[in-house]
């Protein structure tokens, strides 16, 4: 369980408890270098590479924390390498999870 306390005026608490969304907690992205994403930058493909990769959940997040996984298509997977394709984003940046490994990825332009 997780306590928040709040400062404003009572619109503002309450804007900002409709808005709480904890999919995503944006200080535990690791840097761990046994998995790497590439490239990155990305236009619609994004390459994984690490160990066990098969058994570890892929999740997409918008910078605000909301789970946007529906946008990822799987192309391949292999223990060692996926290969997806991410359509119709916008040019941002957006963080990608696989297995406890969260990075920031950032999408061009079309």
């Amino acid at each position: 369980m997780e306590a928040l306390q709040l400062f404003g005026t009572p619109n503002e608490i309450l804007d900002e408890v409709m808005a709480y969304d904890d999919t995503l907690v944006t200080n535990a992205i690791e840097q761990n270098t046994a998995t790497q994403i590439f490239p990155n930058p990305f236009a619609n493909k994004l390459t994984i590479t690490g160990k066990n990769l098969l058994n570890k959940k892929v999740k997409l997040y918008s910078m605000l924390g909301r789970d946007i996984s529906n946008a990822v298509e799987f192309i391949s997977r292999s223990n060692n390498k996926v290969v997806l394709r991410i359509n119709n984003l916008n040019s941002e940046t957006y963080f990608l999870k696989v297995g406890n490994t969260t990075r920031m990825i950032n999408k061009l332009e079309r």
